[in-house]
């Protein structure tokens, strides 16, 4: 749903108001006056104005010497332009023969009614009403052919309403204008939509042209005469042009004309294209870059701005209804909230995205665009309004798969009247299985489409027979946990055996009568220090009772009966356990943890039931017993030395370790709660290997950071999908899988072995083309993921995806994903670690930007920009900034002497989702100071966020007085002005708080209030924690400037700003790849295009996208 904005009472005001101060009249511009907006509950709350005092701002800017100090906001609202009063007499209509775009000009009488208007236009170029300030006598351009003359307001009125209706149309089909909006070019795609019938009906699609812009309209019929129907409505949309040129050839006859323009005959009936040279009209998004230097204050242009992007994004997403996964192909960019998306076959992006959708015919044209190849999958995403459908074949001996290249069943394959199936991978028809077979309708698609998810659901699970259990004839079981809690020295002193056990006791429980986790799933708890503690959970015990076991070096687990449990049969014995941690405080003082065995003697035991999961928590570096680390010492040694030591494990225990886990079918996840090192690269060793997740608490303290510790490790266990994982990702012939991404094992180089899966893991995978592709056929990618569900069910996740196959250039950048190449580059450069040099991955991310960005100019754009001009494609106008945002990671930082703050970022890197990285590369940050009464409200009827707008990530951004909530994908940060408003103090912290000195730093929720902005900012941390962080509660953390030791975290984020080790700010950074790039022009001979002897045919995916 759209944002709420003022009333349509107030447009006209402001509107006036805008053109006043466009023509130097400031004190003419209204002022916003209180409006309401509706709560969370639906009342309606007055929103008072937080604005500090302009004297004192004045006198602030005029003291600071940093000169980054802005001057306060300016209107935020979007308005719409109010309809003008056009009075009864006549208007003039300018065809512009060219656009083939109409605009209008009222008369004289008009003018001096309406007042002075700048020119303007609408979304289409239709209809424009434009006004001089000068003069009402409009100038036709001279470099436009126009016809001039009078008639009827009334007929004027009706013929634009006609030029609409035909200008417009239906556009978007399978790639909806793709960037055709006037406020952002990579936003102009989602302008407009076309209704969907079946889309696996034999579908033809035309490739409209109307008059204002090419649009794409389906046809859903098998007939052949498609050409034929569209030259017919095309001269039926042209009748009534026609008859009104006639009308006006009459009325000059009859009364004479001021005008002797003749008249511009209707154009020509558009054709359908013939081939993909006629498909693409290329553009691109060009800014003037000064030389490095050379402009201090030089500021990069809005559409390169990424904050900018994310706001026009958000915008327009917001007026979608929803997203169709076969019509609208182009993703919504990350981080930006998502409509109702409505499955038809492919998978939505949520579980997979591409970064090319249009793929080069051949590997000359892959090398020549100089983009990745690849797809980033999230396999168990949150679902969207429906579940994953469960699919069970085992009575037709598992789901059917292709004979040759055994792709699972899916959509996108064919069905023949003499019962086979035709692979879409591999074309190859195989035979259905006995009494799976069904019977065609006339469209060609089975009687029983809609009965079974497999034919027309983009990601599905099936239930698989016995021939895929980890080990023949042996069932698999509900998933186990172990628990290993830290009890040494160092972890009492951080108050950690309670936590845990609240931690532990959430996790199983959460307040519930029932245990959280499924039905015959069992746990047991191992608590170390120097010794283990078996703690025997037996429901038959009154007592709790514990076992040690001192042999570190071949540990055994002393008891088999109530070493396993069931947490609902045992709950009062482990209610018991629980409770008794909280008095290991009073006389345990033994300093070394063995952390080493405790990991081996829990593998052991999880070995005994086929795998499950250990969840460890550690507070110190392991020091007792096998695998006993010691600090790494890196005083004699460079800092290149340095930084790959701190990210080599280089501790043969724990790699061997890793790898029994990960044949063992068991999984790591590790929390550290340490305000020393842990030497990470060994420690977190196994949970790299197995999939798991790792959590890093630094500077911990109980009453501000425990919920966060307790939150985040029953969401690790709550998030768990299952175990036994086996991942195998097929693509089309002439394809070829080059490389996997992401944290698991693989055996000789072989598909991905993931021991334990949650919702958050991502993988990626790019490819390679071993042969040349037919742009008549399309490229289709699937990927399987055998799993053992956490009630013991084996099951396999199908999810699907297709995409265009072209021979140009600029079909593939127009078609590109920046998210995608963002992260596939990213990847690419992490691999390379430890061996390369942390200067070298800068160096050659740069690298990949600049060969890109040249190719780019070289071979699409060579005529459109100037050489001080630097040109993107309009689908990669962030990219550089994302690359910048790498490169001022803690992991690429050169000098940063904390080993595990890089293998942290490693981690967050390879781990996280598509969306939290959008956001640690370049952080959210909202003022909340200015937010609009609308802003962080959920509608009511179709529950959407109305997502603030966001600042740059700039200290020139930060506002004397303001207040600011930042999101870096790990943690929210409230940063506080010393002389921010005390009225929003008091609105925001409670009415005790008067000055910013007084809020509680330990705060980690903001209390709930009964003022509109308390709401707003409660809404928004909401909103984050459950759709970026996937929890239920996430902690915020007050930096109150001058006071708090995290306002250096808070500087850091600030990416677009020159660092303190002096990596580029963005402006400089823009400057150094434009000159990259000309010096790559100037000495380098650019690849050239390949002949291309392939068209693309008009039943393809290729046809189905728009491209300018």
């Amino acid at each position: 749903m759209a944002r709420n904005y003022q009333e349509q009472n107030d447009l006209n005001a402001i509107s006036q108001g805008i053109q006043n101060l466009q023509f130097g009249n400031p004190s003419m511009v209204p002022q916003r006056t209180s409006s309401t907006a509706s709560s969370v509950s639906g009342s309606k709350k007055k929103r008072p104005v937080y604005v500090v005092d302009s004297e004192a701002v004045m006198h602030q800017h005029q003291r600071s010497t940093s000169g980054n100090v802005s001057a306060g906001p300016s209107p935020r609202l979007i308005y719409r332009s109010p309809t003008p009063q056009f009075n009864s007499n006549t208007t003039n209509i300018f065809y512009n023969q060219h656009f083939q775009t109409a605009t209008t000009s009222t008369s004289s009488t008009a003018m001096a009614a309406s007042g002075p208007y700048q020119p303007s236009g609408n979304s289409h170029g239709i209809g424009s009403t434009t006004m001089s300030a000068a003069s009402s006598n409009q100038q036709l351009p001279a470099n436009s052919n126009f016809s001039l003359d009078t008639i009827p307001f009334q007929q004027q009125q009706a013929h634009q309403q006609q030029q609409q209706q035909q200008y417009t149309g239906t556009a978007g089909g399978l790639g909806a204008p793709f960037h055709a909006s006037p406020t952002h070019p990579q936003l102009r795609h989602l302008q407009s939509q076309v209704p969907f019938s079946n889309v696996h009906d034999n579908s033809y699609l035309a490739f409209h042209q109307t008059q204002s812009q090419p649009t794409l309209n389906r046809f859903y019929s098998s007939s052949s005469s498609t050409q034929q129907q569209y030259q017919q409505q095309q001269q039926q949309q042209q009748i009534p042009v026609l008859q009104q040129q006639a009308q006006q050839q009459q009325h000059q006859q009859q009364f004479g004309s001021s005008s002797s323009v003749p008249i511009t005959p209707p154009p020509p009936v558009p054709q359908l294209p013939n081939s993909a040279e006629q498909l693409v009209f290329p553009t691109e998004v060009i800014t003037d870059i000064p030389d490095t230097g050379v402009n201090a204050n030089f500021q990069p242009d809005n559409h390169i701005q990424l904050s900018s992007y994310r706001n026009e994004a958000a915008k327009v997403w917001a007026s979608k209804p929803d997203f169709r996964t076969f019509q609208d192909v182009a993703p919504p960019p990350c981080g930006v909230q998502v409509p109702t998306i409505v499955d038809q076959g492919i998978a939505s992006p949520n579980f997979m995205r591409s970064s090319l959708y249009s793929i080069p015919s051949s590997k000359e044209l892959l090398k020549v665009t100089r983009l990745p190849l690849g797809i980033i999958f999230r396999p168990f995403a949150p679902a969207e309004k429906e579940e994953i459908p469960v699919v069970d074949l085992t009575e037709f001996g598992g789901p059917p798969r292709c004979r040759r290249c055994r792709t699972y069943i899916n959509p996108l394959m064919q069905h023949t009247p003499d019962y086979k199936i035709v692979c879409n991978m591999c074309q190859f028809a195989s035979p259905c299985p006995p009494n799976y077979g069904s019977s065609i309708d006339v469209t060609g698609k089975r009687v029983d489409y809609y009965q079974r998810p497999e034919l027309h659901r983009g990601v599905v699970d099936f239930i698989v027979p016995e021939e895929y259990y980890v080990e023949k004839d042996v069932p698999p079981v509900p998933m186990h946990y172990v628990f290993l809690i830290d009890i040494s020295e160092s972890s009492i002193a951080l108050d950690l055996p309670r936590s845990s056990s609240d931690a532990i006791r959430q996790a199983l429980y959460g307040g519930k009568e029932s245990s959280n986790l499924p039905p015959n799933s069992k746990i047991a708890i191992i608590t170390f220090d120097r010794c283990l503690h078996f703690h025997n959970l037996s429901p038959s015990l009154q007592t709790p009772s514990v076992s040690t076991v001192s042999d570190l070096d071949d540990p055994f687990i002393p008891f088999y009966g109530g070493f396993f449990v069931d947490p609902n049969e045992s709950r009062s014995i482990i209610e018991d356990t629980l409770s008794k941690f909280e008095s290991i405080n009073d006389y345990s003082k033994i300093p070394d943890p063995c952390y080493g065995s405790a990991l081996r003697v829990a593998l052991d035991a999880l070995k005994s039931v086929g795998g499950g999961k250990v969840s460890a928590i550690l507070s110190k570096l392991p020091s007792w017993g096998p695998g006993s680390l010691k600090y790494k010492d890196d005083s004699n040694i460079n800092i290149v030395e340095r930084d790959k030591q701190v990210l080599t494990a280089d501790e043969n225990y724990y790699k061997m370790l890793a790898k029994d886990y990960a044949d063992s079918g068991a999984g790591l996840d590790l929390f550290v709660i340490s305000n020393t090192s842990v030497d990470l690269s060994n420690t977190a060793h196994v949970t790299y290997k197995t999939g798991g997740n790792l959590k890093v608490y630094r500077n911990y303290n109980v009453n501000r950071d425990e919920r966060k510790f307790v939150f985040e490790f029953k969401a690790s266990i709550l998030n768990d999908v299952g175990y036994q994982g086996q991942l195998k990702v097929r693509c089309s012939s002439g394809l070829q899988l080059h490389n996997y991404y992401g944290n698991y094992t693989s055996k000789d180089g072989q598909d991905p072995i993931l021991p334990i899966l949650n919702s958050d893991q991502t993988f990626m995978c790019d490819f390679t083309l071993d042969d040349k592709l037919d742009t008549k056929l399309d490229a289709h990618f699937q990927a399987a993921l055998l799993y053992t569900d956490k009630c013991g069910v084996r099951k396999v996740r199908v999810i699907n995806m297709v995409n265009a196959v072209s021979d140009r250039a600029a079909d593939v950048f127009a078609m590109a994903d920046q998210d995608t190449v963002l992260n596939l580059w990213i990847k690419q450069q992490l691999i390379k670690l430890p061996t390369a040099t942390l200067q070298s991955i800068r160096n050659l991310s740069n690298l990949d930007l600049v060969n890109m960005l040249t190719q780019y100019r070289t071979v699409v754009a060579a005529h459109t920009s100037l050489p001080n001009q630097l040109v993107f494609p309009e689908t990669l106008t962030c990219l550089a900034m994302y690359i910048l945002g790498f490169q001022k990671t803690k992991l690429v930082k050169s000098g940063l002497r904390d080993g595990d703050s890089k293998v942290m970022s490693w981690h967050f890197l390879n781990f996280w989702t598509a969306d939290k990285i959008s956001f640690y590369l370049y952080p959210m940050i909202v003022a909340l100071h200015s937010l609009a009464d609308e802003d962080c409200m959920f509608d009511d009827e179709t529950g959407h966020f109305s997502m603030p707008h966001h600042v740059p990530a700039a200290s020139t951004s930060i506002e004397y007085g303001g207040c600011y909530l930042a999101f870096n994908g790990d943690k929210i940060i409230i940063f506080i002005h010393e002389a921010v408003n005390p009225l929003l103090l008091k609105d925001l912290f409670g009415p005790n708080i008067n000055t910013y000195s007084e809020i509680d730093p330990l705060l980690d929720e903001l209390p709930q209030l009964d003022t509109h902005i308390s709401t707003q900012v409660s809404n928004l941390i909401s909103f984050i924690t459950k759709n970026y962080m996937n929890l239920e509660f996430a902690p915020v953390q007050i930096c109150r400037k001058g006071i708090d030791g995290v306002e250096a975290e808070f500087r850091e984020i600030l990416v677009e700003d020159r660092s303190s080790d002096k990596i580029y700010g963005y402006s400089d950074y823009l400057s150094h790849i434009h000159r990259s790039i000309r010096d790559k022009m100037d000495n380098e001979k650019p690849t050239k295009l390949p002949e291309s002897g392939v068209t693309g045919g008009v039943n393809t995916l290729t046809q189905r996208f728009v491209h300018f």
